[in-house]
C-alpha cells in the first residue's frame, strides 16, 4: 500500500483522489488479505503538507479479532 500512496502525494488533493485511493486499498484486500474485512476507511490529505493519513477499521473473518490502523504517509 505504502508505494502506491506515496505516488498519491504529488496529486492534487480532492475527492475523486480519496475515492481513488479508497478504492486501491479495497482492492489490494480483496486480492492479498481476502479475510480482512474493512470496516471503515477514511482519507485525509493535506496539500500543503504533502500528507496523506490513512484509516483503516477492519475484522478478520471467522475470528473474534478486529483492530484499527492509521498510517501518516508523507513526503
Amino acid at each position: 500500500f505504502g508505494s502506491i500512496l506515496r505516488e498519491k502525494l504529488f496529486e492534487n488533493s480532492n475527492v475523486e483522489l480519496e475515492d481513488e485511493i479508497r478504492g486501491i486499498v479495497e482492492s489490494a484486500l480483496e486480492i492479498y488479505f481476502p479475510r480482512v474485512i474493512p470496516q471503515e476507511i477514511r482519507i485525509n490529505s493535506e496539500e500543503d503538507r504533502n500528507l496523506i493519513q490513512f484509516y483503516l477499521s477492519y475484522s478478520i473473518s471467522q475470528t473474534n479479532i478486529s483492530d484499527e490502523l492509521l498510517i501518516n504517509v508523507e513526503q
